[in-house]
């Protein structure tokens, strides 16, 4: 294979990433003397082969990658082949080309792009982005870099996911930073090493996510909306995973259980027969089906905590199972956040969240809940107990004194409050 071709296949390496965040190269040797290493006359069969090497993850060129492919072995590559038997999937390798064709000629424009939206992020929320393998995930945990075209559309994603909360509820998250990165792969307790789309660490809060929202191969047959709201699902279920400490965390323990009333209000929702929860329980239901009686997607039988942030998930307006068990979840987390929000998430406010993620496919519709809260906010410091009672119907369920409270809070509070800037000299190094 000569230089020209073993720089064109490299790619492969380029479309998984490398290692452990050390910041890959590649992309800026790829204009040499010889003219530009990857362009629209690129072969198809040299552009699959790359493609190939990269998603069975070994040495492009390599004897074994040779082998995989001609035996056929490796269960993704099976899984390629099957769909590039489709038209679908044709049509899928074809975006896919011209979206790293468009990359690699526009890096500059991207990159800057792409800090662009981070400044805006960080400026508003004070949470450090990066793209580096993030120092707090356990030993065992390992991430890919992330290419330029996925971290934008990441940190778009972001950026429309949490101006759908008040900025001063994702203040108090104490979120300290969220790292977009590739193959996010942990051991888990029954010492398998498994995939995960995003992490929630539980002793910071800090964020982990995957930017392509689907795997390879399945990402061929994905469409940019279904990306999209692939992400954003994912980023509710995270955000969830660090609502619930600071909902449930008692300071004199420290423990994060919900409170006994609380849990047993929530594991009652399946009547007599309570769940014992557990990740082979929650493999056992996947294989029966996606949409198990009680789970809104069956990763929620994992745990309790799983169980609530799948059930979110769907409170804000993603796909799952809605019975009437999860209906009951659904109003106990909407009465929990009612409260913690101090009477901004209204049954309405859900309504609206399910519309977003419905319709506007998440084009910037914060405006549209920052004004929301905006109202909320306007009523409570005008209006008393029992008028804002007939406005909202969820107010009636607290008393005077508890108003009372949530007014002066709002009165004083409009944003994000004064607390100390997070985005420290030792971060940046970091």
């Amino acid at each position: 294979m000569s230089k020209r071709e073993s720089l064109r296949t490299i790619f492969g390496e380029y479309a998984t990433g490398k290692e452990e965040g050390a910041q890959s190269h590649a992309l800026e040797e790829w204009e040499t003397d010889e003219g530009p290493l990857l362009d629209t006359e690129m072969p198809r069969r040299q552009f699959l082969k790359g493609l190939l090497y990269g998603a069975a993850g070994v040495a492009v060129g390599g004897a074994l990658g040779r082998a995989a492919i001609i035996a056929g072995s490796d269960p993704t590559i099976q899984r390629t082949m099957e769909i590039l038997k489709t038209e679908e999937g044709r049509e899928g390798l074809k975006r896919l080309k011209e979206r790293m064709l468009h990359e690699m000629r526009n890096r500059a424009e991207i990159e800057e792009q792409i800090a662009e939206l981070v400044q805006e992020f960080q400026e508003r929320y004070r949470i450090l982005v990066t793209f580096e393998h993030n120092p707090h995930l356990s030993e065992d945990t390992t991430t890919k870099e992330a290419r330029l075209l996925d971290r934008m559309r990441a940190m778009e994603v972001l950026r429309d996911e949490f101006a759908t909360y008040p900025d001063w509820f994702i203040d108090r998250l104490h979120i300290p930073s969220v790292s977009i990165r590739n193959d996010i792969v942990s051991r888990t307790e029954d010492g398998e090493r498994r995939r995960a789309s995003a992490i929630c660490i539980k002793t910071n809060n800090a964020l982990i996510l995957d930017p392509r929202g689907f795997r390879f191969p399945t990402s061929l047959t994905a469409s940019d909306q279904d990306v999209v709201q692939e992400l954003g699902r994912t980023i509710n279920h995270e955000l969830m995973h660090a609502i619930d400490p600071w909902l449930h965390a008692d300071v004199q323990d420290g423990t994060v259980e919900p409170p006994e009333d609380e849990r047993y209000a929530w594991l009652t929702t399946h009547g007599d027969d309570i769940p014992s929860y557990s990740p082979s329980f929650a493999a056992y239901l996947h294989q029966r089906g996606d949409r198990p009686t009680g789970f809104a997607y069956a990763y929620g039988a994992s745990s309790i905590y799983e169980d609530r942030a799948t059930v979110y998930e769907t409170l804000v307006g993603h796909t799952g199972n809605t019975d009437a068990i999860v209906q009951k979840k659904q109003e106990l987390l909407m009465q929990t956040l009612f409260k913690e929000s101090k009477g901004l998430f209204t049954p309405t406010y859900f309504e609206m969240r399910q519309f977003a993620t419905d319709f506007l496919g998440y084009a910037a519709p914060g405006d549209i809940f920052q004004e929301y809260f905006e109202e909320v906010r306007g009523h409570m410091l005008t209006m008393s107990r029992e008028e804002i009672a007939g406005r909202y119907s969820a107010f009636s369920s607290i008393d005077d004194a508890t108003y009372e409270a949530w007014r002066e809070f709002h009165r004083n509070t409009q944003y994000v409050s004064e607390a100390p800037d997070r985005l420290s000299e030792q971060d940046h190094e970091q």
